[in-house]
Formats: structure tokens, sequence, C-alpha cells
């Protein structure tokens, strides 16, 4: 409730605790509840005050603790940039090698182009059956395949449950809009697949 509310309550129990009084006659009656009067203000002002303060304190305390948590996101924020710098750089690096691997040379003795792999094995060692899958840029380098739907299975999982954007970032402790952000990466992964 509001400070002047309760002021406003306080002048009505007093005016009707005054009426309530009986009338005396005598001058020191009136003294005494205006003392009354007087305390009960004083001891509802220093409620009001006391109040006050744990509302400023609790304030406070939230202030600084949304201070560290933005941070704290400030810092992962920096963080992953970083990350995402170095793998920019690595697919990079990977996409330079990778031409160079699959450009066909040229076989010495008949001036045939063969692919690299087929020039260094003898004929008896070919495989007979059609051509070799083309590994992944991150199989080559070692590191192994991670697709979104891999990474975010449980996400995926209560999509094709049906469950809402609003319930499955509540479970899983994410933003509503980084889950639908996973959820169109994972549509346009599929696309890029298909």
């Amino acid at each position: 409730m509001d400070a002047w509310l309760y002021i406003v309550l306080l002048g009505a129990v007093i005016l009707v605790y005054a009426q309530l009084l009986p009338k005396s006659p005598g001058a020191a009656a009136p003294v005494d509840v205006v003392k009354e009067i007087e305390t009960a203000i004083d001891h509802f002002s220093s409620e009001m005050e006391d109040e006050n303060r744990q509302l400023l304190n609790l304030i406070s305390g939230m202030k600084t603790e949304h201070e560290s948590q933005v941070r704290d996101l400030l810092a992962r924020i920096d963080e992953l940039e970083r990350n995402s710098r170095g793998l920019s750089a690595k697919i990079g690096e990977l996409s330079e090698v990778r031409p160079a691997a699959n450009e066909p040379a040229e076989h010495p003795a008949s001036g045939e182009s063969r692919a690299p792999d087929q020039a260094v094995q003898p004929p008896e060692t070919r495989p007979a059956a059609g051509p070799e899958p083309e590994p992944s840029p991150r199989e080559d380098s070692g590191i192994p395949a991670m697709t979104i739907k891999s990474r975010y299975s449980e996400l995926f999982r209560l999509l094709k449950e049906g469950k809402s954007t609003e319930a499955i970032a509540k479970k899983l402790g994410m933003n509503k809009g980084e889950v639908m952000l996973i959820q169109q990466l994972g549509k346009q992964e599929e696309q890029s697949r298909a």
C-alpha cells in the first residue's frame, strides 16, 4: 500500500477512537489523547522508514546482481566471438587446402589426368567399386562432423513432440529467440543436405 493510504487509514482510526472516548470534564484528558496520537504517528512513521530502507536495500541488491549478470553475459559474448573468428580462420584454411587436394594430377607417362588417390595407387590396388564418397572438411581434419540437430538434439526432440517455443525455452533455460534461431538453422541445414 502507498504511504498516503496508511496516513488516511491512521487518521480515520484516530477519529473513530476519539469519538468513542467518553468526554471527560477535566483538561488532562485531551492532552493524553494528543500524546497517544503523537506516539501512534511516531510509531507509524518509524515503521514506514524501516520498510523504505528494506526496499532500497532490496533494489540495490537486485541492481548489483543484474550488473554482475550483464558482465558475465558480455564475457560470454566476447568468448563466443573469439571462437567464431578462430573457426572462420580454420574453415578458410581448410577451404584453401581442399581445392588443391581435388585437382586432378597428370599421369607422367601417358599424359592423362587422374585423381590424386589414383595416381599414387598401382592399378591392381584400386577399388573396383564406384567412386569413394568425398569426406567432409571436418573429417579430413580429424574433427567429428557436428550438426545443429546433433548438438541440440534435446531441442529438436521437444519440437517433434509438439512442444511450444516458449515451453522449450523454459525447459532448456534458453531465450525464445535463441530456440527459434536454432530451429531455423536446423531447417537450413536440412535444405542444404537435400
